[in-house]
């Protein structure tokens, strides 16, 4: 009967124990250090509240964006305190590592996102980019503006456009629409009311609408702030004098807030409620929204008699104080571009 080496038995258990310890150990290395499939270009990954952890590693796999392996459950069920997934959006990038991965899910650190309304938007064109907007909680359709309006306990009998505040917005994944544009109406609220109380005395408005209405053709007409309380002034000495406003701009904001077109003269005759050129005073609305330079210059225009300008070639205004002279500016800066 042979005779068993104990000793032979008892290295040969350890050694075999030793290397299926060190292949689990190169496995389980391998897989999380090894790169998501992201290679050229940023993703965005959604977790939605609710999906476990499995359930988001399926996912992953079914998106290709990390291979399936065994090892990486093994490696979860060894550190329990990688699988708390948040519930978020999430930007993956090339060249990051599985753990990496794993790490930024249970981080609490939340994606900033940023909108902008732009000085000079039509309030139209901004909710419909706000509605389209993927990365934000939509409560309600907000281009409904009947709806906004009372979403936003707005109860006066003022329009909506023009009372919303310019400016970059951040926001994450768990922000509403109706929280950001509250955000947004509350500062110009605020804005408007300061400038507002500390207008200049004397002023053709019947009431704090009318300074944004002015604000707001103010900021369609020009971007250069030095010029921009002498438009305010041509505009309130036209609105004291009952001169028509004769404004471009306005026109073109009546016509479907088409601010590309090319205005033709046939449309100065164009009826509707927006034509200065037909109208008396100011439009019923604001025409975009005017930025805080724009409210107020209409709060304090300086103190002129010009009741009409006309763009120079060289992106200013040149400003008059009576037609005679507006006309032969005109005449002039015909001749020079032709």
């Amino acid at each position: 009967m042979p005779k068993f080496n104990i000793n032979k038995i008892i290295y040969t258990i350890f050694y075999i124990i030793y290397v299926i310890i060190l292949h689990c150990f190169f496995q389980l290395y391998g897989t999380i250090y090894s790169y998501i499939n992201v290679n050229q270009k940023i993703i965005t990954y959604i977790i939605p509240p609710g999906r476990g952890v499995n359930n988001v590693l399926y996912d992953l796999q079914k998106k290709h964006i990390i291979n399936k392996n065994i090892w990486l459950y093994l490696f979860l069920q060894l550190q329990p305190y990688l699988k708390n997934f948040k519930a978020n959006i999430y930007h993956l990038k090339p060249h990051t590592y599985v753990i990496n991965m794993l790490e930024l899910f249970n981080s609490n650190k939340e994606t900033q996102y940023a909108i902008t309304l732009l000085e000079g938007e039509t309030l139209q064109h901004f909710l419909k980019r706000l509605n389209e907007n993927g990365y934000i909680k939509h409560t309600f359709n907000c281009q409904d503006i009947v709806l906004l309006k009372k979403k936003l306990n707005i109860t006066d009998d003022f329009p909506l456009e023009g009372r919303f505040a310019p400016n970059t917005y951040f926001y994450n994944a768990n922000t509403t629409d109706l929280e950001l544009l509250q955000s947004m109406y509350c500062a110009m609220k605020n804005n408007v009311k300061f400038i507002w109380e500390h207008r200049a005395k004397n002023l053709p408005y019947k009431n704090i609408y009318d300074l944004i209405i002015t604000a707001s053709i103010i900021e369609k007409e020009t971007s250069n702030k030095q010029e921009k309380k002498i438009i305010a002034s041509v505009l309130v000495n036209r609105l004291k004098n009952n001169i028509k406003l004769q404004i471009d701009s306005t026109i073109i904001y009546g016509m479907n807030n088409n601010f590309n077109l090319k205005l033709l003269p046939k449309m100065l005759k164009h009826k509707n409620k927006y034509n200065t050129y037909i109208i008396l005073g100011l439009p019923p609305s604001a025409i975009a929204t005017p930025s805080i330079s724009s409210l107020e210059a209409a709060a304090h225009p300086i103190k002129s008699n010009f009741l009409y300008f006309v763009a120079n070639n060289n992106h200013t205004h040149i400003f008059t104080e009576n037609f005679n002279a507006h006309r032969l500016i005109i005449k002039q800066l015909h001749k020079k571009s032709h």
